[in-house]
């Protein structure tokens, strides 16, 4: 039997009722991020999460900074409405270097 790749991820529940997710990096609080620099910008009805990273981070491919900075679960729910005001931090690599710390402290 093939051994999942997620087969050493902690199993997550953020509600009890809700299906479990698997924690694919080191869980960063909003007490975590409250000192990361950031601006904040409008959500537009006509914006796309991979473009707002493409545009403001330099890669599309950061769109879950954008996310976590937001504590988006899912960057396509009916929660993120235009006019959602939403924290863009100004440097990548504190994330980067929050996620390091994290998984040496694991």
């Amino acid at each position: 039997m093939a051994i999942s790749r997620y087969d050493k991820f902690t199993k997550v529940r953020s509600d009890p009722t809700d299906y479990y997710r698997l924690e694919t990096f080191p869980s960063i609080t909003a007490q975590d991020l409250a000192d990361v620099s950031h601006n904040v910008i409008v959500w537009k009805e006509t914006d796309k999460m991979d473009a707002l990273a493409t545009d403001i981070l330099g890669d599309a491919s950061y769109w879950w900074i954008i996310c976590l900075m937001n504590d988006l679960v899912n960057p396509f729910s009916y929660d993120l409405l235009p006019g959602t005001l939403l924290k863009i931090p100004n440097d990548v690599d504190v994330i980067f270097s929050l996620i390091q710390q994290k998984q040496v402290g694991k």
